[in-house]
């Protein structure tokens, strides 16, 4: 054998303490390492979660500044033979709103019936 590999414990256990030397100033209570982990943790979860909120506001505030609307007649649905066509009708209005992103449908008296009273009424 090698005389180094002879040495004894307590020569061995001196190398070990200098190779790894560390004062107690250095040493922390493994309680203390694994409170601030879990603390730097919270934290960052925290972070996170304020992130994907501001995300999450900027994402859902992408509407348009302006409304689409349409005016219908309503002597339109009138024209209908039954109340199954009239339904219909409606129905697809409906639909053919909803494809162009249709904010508010108007339906519009075109019969003006409205007298002189009426109007002046309507305005105050």
């Amino acid at each position: 054998m090698h005389p180094e590999q002879k040495k004894t414990f307590k020569e061995k256990n001196d190398i070990r303490n200098k190779l790894f030397k560390s004062t107690n100033a250095d040493r922390q209570d493994w309680r203390k390492i694994k409170d601030e982990k879990k603390r730097k943790n919270e934290e960052k979860i925290i972070r996170e979660a304020e992130e994907a909120k501001k995300a999450k506001i900027e994402a859902v505030d992408h509407t348009p500044p302006f409304t689409i609307s349409i005016a219908v007649p309503g002597q339109f649905l009138n024209n209908a033979q039954s109340s199954e066509l009239r339904t219909y009708m409606a129905g697809q209005i409906a639909r053919a709103a909803t494809l162009y992103r249709v904010d508010e449908i108007i339906i519009y008296d075109e019969s003006c019936r409205m007298t002189n009273e009426n109007v002046l009424l309507f305005e105050n």
